[in-house]
């Protein structure tokens, strides 16, 4: 990956490769310790103020799920790359360590206004509904119970439906619906927002082409799978082998650091957080990777 050394010795490999569990245990280990929700001269604390608390609350509440999520994934991708390294794994649990480094960074993003940030929580909130009633329904086939809509599950579902669109209305927030009475959008942002606009939102547009490169892999298609995953053996006809090249390695070690690094900055910005400390902790992967220095902070 551009930025990172490409000839290192196995001891440099080892040690490189430990950041991605490095960083996130020091990150959560941090936000473990944390005794509030935000500093009262923080962004959030603004932004708690135009709206109110429990919207910032759940703001947060979301943000921190999706951290917890790409830490773990973190801890995966390590644990994959170790020998025998995996080849078709690591690019998937890349792929979930971008979405969840995203979606925190896309509604902690500080150059948002207060009303576009409680439309993009009120969009996931609504999407979890939507969720829940697949879910359901989901686990009552496997179950061989059909899902009846008026069941405690589909009532509840209903129940929040509308409390997220009063919730909308209450703050002002125009909310357009389409032919069949569905909600299409909440404010500037679509409720059915494709992933990889939302990556891109976050972060730019190459973090929406790997989003796309590595969902190739995620879905089996084979361009993407034959050309990331897999390496012509010679002499053997043009037969393709799973293999994990050494700068591939180099691309998934970079990249989940600098998403999920860029994502708890944001996050710490957002909150008021201690940056100064994890300005250290971001440099000391700098350090020890050859990445670029401030990786982690948005052009």
């Amino acid at each position: 990956m551009s930025g990172m050394a490409n000839e290192v010795n196995a001891d440099q490999f080892a040690e490189q490769r430990a950041m991605l569990t490095w960083l996130p245990m020091k990150v959560i280990e941090w936000l473990n310790n944390v005794t509030t929700l935000y500093d009262p001269k923080s962004h959030a604390a603004g932004d708690a103020e135009a709206i109110d608390q429990e919207a910032i609350r759940t703001t947060l509440s979301l943000a921190w799920l999706a951290i917890v999520s790409a830490s773990d994934h973190m801890t995966a991708l390590e644990r994959a790359l170790h020998a025998p390294v995996l080849s078709f794994a690591p690019w998937t649990i890349a792929r979930t360590i971008l979405e969840a480094s995203a979606q925190s960074s896309w509604i902690c993003d500080p150059q948002i206004s207060p009303e576009e940030r409680l439309s993009r929580v009120l969009v996931l909130r609504l999407s979890d509904v939507t969720d829940q009633v697949r879910f359901m329904k989901s686990m009552t086939s496997i179950d061989g119970v059909q899902f009846p809509e008026n069941s405690s599950a589909g009532q509840d579902s209903k129940k929040r439906r509308i409390e997220i669109i009063k919730r909308a209305r209450d703050y002002g927030i125009p909310i357009k619906m389409g032919k069949r009475g569905d909600v299409t959008k909440i404010g500037p942002t679509p409720v059915l927002i494709k992933t990889t606009d939302l990556v891109m939102q976050a972060f730019d547009q190459a973090a929406a082409s790997d989003y796309r490169l590595l969902s190739g892999v995620e879905h089996q298609r084979f361009s993407p799978q034959r050309f990331l995953a897999m390496s012509e053996v010679q002499g053997d006809l043009g037969v393709s082998h799973p293999s994990l090249s050494l700068k591939s390695f180099f691309y998934l070690l970079g990249s989940a650091l600098r998403w999920y690094g860029t994502s708890v900055w944001i996050y710490f910005d957002y909150c008021g957080f201690d940056i100064d400390w994890l300005s250290d902790v971001l440099s000391k992967i700098v350090q020890q990777t050859g990445m670029k220095d401030h990786f982690w902070t948005r052009s």
